[in-house]
């Protein structure tokens, strides 16, 4: 079973590898850099025992990782790399111990200074080293 730093590793190191990503924010590491950068945010929705004698833990989640641009322009260029990021991380990747089930980008909106365009990309832990395969629409209750 992975654990958060381990998943919040693994994403990093797969976000910096997108082409056109110049700059990452880490929440508690760096501050906002200019613009154009990405907005790291990892979110554990359940770490859960999947058995009664708690030998194996489940975990789910989501990392936005949020595309900021300056203001003013089209939005053309955000949209791009946002659909870079969503390709980056396909359903069924593997990663730092957890697989993608999801990805997809949210409505863009004005944070006071630019345009952000977040993208969400869940994920759901591999237990007991078996092969987990994502289900087709993971809908948004997933």
């Amino acid at each position: 079973m992975p654990d958060l730093q381990q998943i919040e590793t693994a994403f990093g190191q797969a976000l910096a590898a997108v082409s056109g990503v110049t700059a990452i924010a880490w929440p508690n590491r760096t501050s906002d850099p200019a613009r154009p950068f990405v907005l790291f945010d990892h979110q554990p929705t359940a770490w859960l025992n999947a058995t009664v004698d708690a030998s194996e833990v489940r975990a789910t989640g989501y990392v936005v990782a949020s595309v900021c641009v300056t203001h003013g322009g089209f939005n053309t260029a955000s949209n791009a790399l946002a659909q870079a990021i969503i390709d980056a991380f396909p359903n069924g990747r593997r990663l730092g111990g957890v697989c993608i089930t999801a990805g997809r980008p949210l409505p863009d909106y004005f944070d006071g200074v630019g345009l952000r365009r977040p993208v969400r990309i869940e994920y759901r832990s591999e237990t007991g080293g078996a092969e987990f395969s994502p289900p087709v629409d993971p809908g948004d209750d997933w």
